[in-house]
């Protein structure tokens, strides 16, 4: 398995923060991400799926985006219900 890492990029508005390498398995896990904005520390408890959750209600029109995000929840349901049944 590839090591998870986080890319950051900052504007003059916004930070983001990506984690990278996230298995199939992985998807509907929580990460704790901290990150330091001028100086102070924060951190933030942060899952793949609040972003599809995020997207899919109200946070955009595009429909294309919203059963990208659709299918990757299945796809994170179907990842984690066989690597259940693998131990």
């Amino acid at each position: 398995m590839s090591e998870r890492r986080l890319d950051i990029t900052t504007t003059d508005t916004y930070q983001v923060i990506r984690i990278r390498n996230i298995a199939a398995k992985e998807l509907q896990d929580k990460f704790n991400v901290s990150f330091k904005i001028d100086g102070t520390e924060y951190s933030i408890v942060y899952s793949p799926m609040n972003y599809c959750y995020n997207v899919l209600n109200g946070g955009t029109n595009d429909t294309n985006l919203q059963n990208v995000l659709k299918a990757l929840y299945l796809y994170s349901e179907a990842a984690k219900d066989y690597f259940s049944q693998e131990g």
